[in-house]
């Protein structure tokens, strides 16, 4: 809960690859006025404007003077401001992590978007994609929009009339496929089954779907998938458990569902999965 934000100074020296050392501000409840608050630090700056040392402190003094932290910490029972390194201060999750030069210029403004604010800031997120005509949606983990957040805010860009290009980036889907041997002409994708409340139906809804299944899931829910799998498919059927595509763990482990139980009962899965089963006779 708040409207947090960061504030990170990339030294002349660095750069934003280097942000977890580089000097950084928290505001819990005032992240929607970064650019007023950079905009009042550069006008009591004066010359100094650019020596990085000063006008980082003179920064967190306009910041705290500004917000009033007395206030917030009497109104809300927290701290409103902590001063650190990027890598120990970040938590910019409502407005995003702002990386400004030594002359408070803004070079790079990062927003998370995630499935526990994106309906939230869609909206924030779509003022500013026109305000600065350049935006970019990244993922830490696979393709936007593939089992990751971005659908929301794709789909908002081409209501709104906003160009969308799309570059061809890392999938853990196809690879998976090809290595597993499956029939792959045709395949089926379902992405994450739900963690509680509707497992069972979603996976009655593919039962007499003949093409190779493909979801993605959890090392912790594995088991429970495959052992719902071969109670409501009614079969043993052809399965391959993919893990850690690309990286120097990955394994294919291929077998019926009930020889994948037995086996992954006795050495607990790591990392992520992708699994294949074959579709119905």
């Amino acid at each position: 809960m708040g409207a947090r934000a960061t504030i990170t100074m990339i030294p002349k020296h660095k750069t934003i690859e280097d942000k977890d050392d580089c000097p950084s501000i928290y505001v819990h409840w005032h992240g929607a006025m970064v650019e007023q608050l950079l905009d009042k630090a550069k006008e009591v700056m004066g010359d100094r404007l650019g020596d990085e040392t000063y006008t980082f402190a003179r920064l967190v003094q306009v910041i705290a003077n500004e917000v009033d932290c007395f206030e917030d910490t009497r109104r809300y029972g927290n701290i409103s401001v902590g001063v650190g390194t990027y890598g120990t201060v970040n938590a910019g999750d409502d407005y995003g992590d702002y990386f400004v030069d030594s002359h408070l210029n803004i070079q790079n403004h990062v927003v998370p978007f995630h499935a526990h604010n994106e309906h939230k800031i869609l909206e924030k997120c779509i003022l500013t994609i026109k305000e600065k005509n350049l935006t970019g949606l990244v993922s830490d983990a696979g393709t936007p929009g593939i089992s990751d957040p971005g659908y929301l805010l794709i789909r908002a860009c081409l209501n709104e009339g906003i160009k969308v290009e799309c570059l061809p980036g890392p999938t853990a889907i196809i690879p998976a496929i090809v290595g597993s041997g499956f029939p792959s002409e045709r395949f089926h994708f379902e992405g994450f089954l739900p963690h509680k409340k509707g497992r069972e139906s979603r996976l009655k809804n593919v039962l007499d779907i003949e093409c190779t299944l493909v979801y993605y899931e959890s090392p912790h829910r594995i088991i429970k998938t495959l052992t719902q799998m071969l109670k409501i498919f009614n079969e043993d059927r052809k399965a391959c458990v993919v893990r850690e595509i690309s990286k120097i763990y990955e394994t294919y482990h291929q077998g019926t569902l009930s020889s994948l139980i037995e086996y992954f009962t006795e050495n607990k899965p790591k990392g992520e999965i992708v699994l294949l089963v074959s579709g119905k006779d």
